[in-house]
């Protein structure tokens, strides 16, 4: 294997690991306000919490159960991965999509990981093909954009990400606004495994693509975009979470920009990316699953600590998804 492969590779595994962690993590927080948090925890006891916090909406939830945005997405990755002939060069397979979805509904696991009504509701208009439509936030619920999070790590010369993207979310979702987050999401992921963002303008010219791309689908979603970059400073790490980054709501056009935010100030140090997401308070399981895949496509899977590593090992079925991700970019580097 080359070493640009191996890199990649890490990086993929980085990626799926670290979501399936920050999601996780973030689970035992979820719903909380970021002050009750620090009471209970403080900084550092977030690195080691086993279970749900007293007040977290996830009571029964423990620290190294997969939640329901990592199921989904991984299932949405299987099957393109099962059926890729179906979805490449900007082909899209609806009834396979549909079918293996919808079989989540059906699935105890995926049940019990603690999937939001609007998730349930929108999996369920998708199959019946209902003319039905979600309103207000759960019009809006960023679980419906992360969904298509794990298509960032395909290679970008065998898939169209953008099209496949915005054909997943069009199965459930009806605003544009929830098809822009997506596509900013997954090509912030595949952006992410191939480049680095070591300086303050790197990071600027990052923010400006993922700009570029939003306004072309949605102008609600850009003006919540732009709003992440102006008043933070990237040259430096982060010492604590700004004000306007705490307590973040479900709807994507704060969570998706204010996870992405948290990423930025602290990609320097995996760890912190992923405790600082589940001590920011709100809807901290899926901010953290987002800002784990970003964090493990940065860093590789090398440098997630061990003890979380060993809360997540001997996943069978997600390494074979992880895998089978690998060996399409293969040829990348023969």
């Amino acid at each position: 294997m080359s070493a640009n492969n191996q890199n990649i590779s890490d990086k993929i595994k980085g990626a799926v690991y670290g979501a399936l962690i920050g999601n996780s993590l973030g689970g035992c927080t979820t719903g909380m306000n970021h002050k009750d948090i620090l009471v209970t925890l403080g900084a550092d006891g977030i690195k080691h919490v086993n279970s749900a916090l007293s007040k977290s909406q996830y009571l029964n939830h423990e620290f190294g159960n997969i939640l329901s945005d990592s199921h989904l997405a991984l299932a949405n990755v299987k099957t393109v991965l099962d059926n890729s002939n179906e979805f490449l060069n900007g082909k899209f397979n609806k009834s396979l999509m549909v079918e293996n979805l919808y079989k989540l509904l059906e699935d105890p696991t995926f049940l019990n990981s603690n999937p939001s009504t609007s998730c349930l509701v929108a999996l369920r208009k998708m199959n019946e093909q209902s003319d039905y439509c979600l309103i207000g936030s759960d019009a809006l619920t960023s679980s419906g954009a992360t969904q298509a999070l794990f298509l960032g790590l395909l290679p970008k010369n065998k898939f169209n990400l953008i099209d496949i993207t915005k054909n997943l979310i069009d199965l459930s979702y009806d605003d544009d606004q929830m098809v822009c987050a997506a596509c900013v999401v997954v090509d912030s992921l595949n952006y992410i495994l191939s480049n680095d963002l070591d300086s303050k303008q790197s990071v600027r010219d990052y923010v400006n693509r993922e700009l570029a791309l939003a306004t072309s689908y949605s102008s609600k979603f850009a003006d919540a975009w732009d709003n992440i970059a102006p008043d933070l400073d990237y040259s430096e790490q982060a010492l604590t979470l700004p004000y306007s980054l705490i307590n973040m709501l479900s709807e994507v056009n704060e969570l998706i920009p204010s996870a992405i935010g948290i990423f930025l100030i602290f990609r320097q140090d995996l760890p912190a990316v992923i405790t600082n997401t589940a001590l920011a308070g709100g809807q901290t399981a899926t901010a953290g699953f987002l800002t784990g895949a970003l964090a493990g496509a940065y860093h590789g899977f090398t440098a997630i600590p061990s003890y979380w590593q060993e809360k997540f090992t001997k996943l069978e079925e997600v390494d074979t998804v992880v895998n089978n991700i690998i060996k399409l970019w293969d040829n990348n580097f023969k």
